[in-house]
């Protein structure tokens, strides 16, 4: 039986999906738009082939000549997606019905968008965290947060740290310390996604607390609140950097 990442990707590539590529640096703002084709139009099994939507083609040798990793993700539904690291293998005709192939992933992570708003965590700041997987034991795992929302967390650990997969839905007691306050919360994994410097992202969804008991609305309020100050913090930050643009503007 196929894992569940690999199946959807089976599926997605039988609908023709669009996949969009990104590189190592995001800040450059390049990326490529694909479309996935049928399994049929690629004679080795090993590989996904796709059509070039948008992306230039300069870009795209590049990317094949120095074998460098790009990312990977495809929508699923409104809050599912898929997400993998492969690279470019080749490069098939030029302007329209041009096509690549990529390598088949090692590992596809599903990614279950939270449908609550999250906040990130600002660069100066740090939340950090440990976690344990509770069906295997061993040491708690350190970590940073990466963002929050009242359903789940972001948060940022080396992958070094972590058993090479791990199942949705494994059971994650989870610490947050910040501001000298420690919370303990329940969690479940959602997905992984590797990061440069050998870092991962994880994606947990919370235990929904029982708001009945004195303990589950704690937890809540606890949530909520650190949401409320990095709310505080990102609204600080946006109004300190108008103001150092409009002196700018005005010097």
């Amino acid at each position: 039986m196929l894992e569940p990442g690999r199946e959807l990707l089976h599926k997605a590539i039988r609908a023709g999906s669009i996949a969009v590529v990104t590189m190592k640096a995001p800040a450059s703002g390049e990326r490529l738009i694909l479309r996935l084709l049928p399994a049929g139009s690629s004679t080795d099994a090993r590989a996904i082939t796709a059509a070039v939507e948008e992306g230039k083609g300069g870009l795209i040798d590049q990317l094949i000549e120095s074998a460098a990793p790009v990312w990977v993700r495809i929508r699923i539904c409104e809050w599912s997606a898929l997400a993998f690291q492969t690279t470019i293998v080749s490069q098939q005709g030029r302007f329209l019905g041009r096509k690549v192939v990529l390598r088949q992933p090692q590992q596809v992570t599903v990614e279950q968008r939270r449908r609550a708003p999250r906040e990130r965590v600002p660069q100066d700041v740090r939340v950090q965290a440990r976690f344990s997987l509770q069906q295997r034991g061993g040491a708690a795992i350190s970590a940073d947060m990466w963002d929050l929302s009242e359903t789940g967390i972001c948060l940022w650990c080396r992958a070094a740290d972590l058993p090479p997969t791990l199942q949705t839905d494994e059971p994650i007691e989870l610490t947050l310390a910040y501001g000298g306050k420690e919370q303990a919360l329940s969690a479940r994994f959602r997905y992984r996604t590797p990061m440069e410097n050998g870092g991962v992202r994880l994606g947990l969804q919370f235990d929904a607390p029982t708001n009945a008991s004195p303990a589950g609305a704690a937890t809540s309020d606890a949530i909520r609140a650190l949401i409320e100050v990095l709310s505080q913090l990102r609204i600080r930050r946006e109004s300190e950097k108008f103001v150092t643009r409009a002196l700018g503007l005005a010097s």
